[in-house]
């Protein structure tokens, strides 16, 4: 059985593409027969748990097609919120890499659109399909598998 992360991996990538070639957002049964899933029902369940995790967003609610992949991140360094020292960000890229960064929050916008250079022990270059902040919990729990 395909581990969750590799579901919506694929869902990710193929709305990504799907949206690069038509110019407009697939249905739910487009993106099921486009990652070999059998389910709509089951794509849509990953869909809602990717947009409550901020990677997908509606960009008009009740109206079909509109499915965005959120490229960037705001966030209140006044108002209500506590000011933070720093957030953690997780990264999509069109491999299927997750990028880990831990930011310090200026101007109350950080966008991740566009190519990404990865220098050290394998040089890759990529794009940036779309972006979350990670609760401290998911940063934790993240850190602990790559310890």
């Amino acid at each position: 059985m395909p581990r969750k992360t590799d579901i919506r991996d694929r869902i990710l990538a193929f709305i990504v593409s799907y949206q690069e070639e038509h110019g407009y957002s697939p249905t739910m049964r487009e993106i099921a027969s486009g990652v070999g899933v059998s389910s709509s029902g089951c794509v849509h369940r990953h869909i809602t748990e990717m947009k409550e995790a901020g990677i997908l967003q509606d960009t008009t609610e009740a109206t079909p097609r509109t499915l965005a992949v959120n490229k960037g991140i705001a966030f209140d360094l006044k108002g209500g919120h506590k000011q933070r020292e720093v957030i953690h960000v997780c990264l999509k890229t069109d491999t299927g890499e997750n990028i880990v960064l831990t930011c310090c929050p200026q101007s109350g916008f950080l966008d991740f659109e566009g190519l990404f250079y990865i220098t050290g022990m394998q040089n890759r270059c990529g794009h940036v399909i779309a972006c979350h902040e990670l609760s401290e919990a998911a940063y934790d729990a993240l850190m602990e598998r790559v310890s």
